[in-house]
């Protein structure tokens, strides 16, 4: 697989996450816009730590009501193009 060929693929990836990330969003509009971070920690099988820095590193637009957090989707989705993997870091 060349390079083209392999950037291609981990576009159709990010692609298939961003579907995903979508379908954890229930049809409740605020939901559009927000996603528990109990959701995303399941989904990246991530722990409170790993969360917290992101969060802390202002990866993450971040919402506390009570004690329960919500993460903003499109600031997950940027941190996930941002993340992408080119050329040798792939291998």
């Amino acid at each position: 697989m060349d390079t083209n060929e392999l950037l291609l693929s981990i576009k159709l990836d990010i692609s298939e996450l961003k579907k995903t990330i979508t379908s954890l969003t229930p049809k409740n509009p605020m939901m559009e816009i927000w996603i528990p971070r109990t959701e995303i920690m399941k989904w990246l099988n991530y722990g409170p730590t790993q969360m917290a820095a992101f969060e802390k590193n202002k990866d993450l637009i971040v919402t506390k009501v009570g004690k329960r957090k919500f993460i903003n989707k499109a600031s997950l989705e940027k941190l996930l193009e941002k993340n992408i993997l080119r050329g040798k870091e792939i291998y």
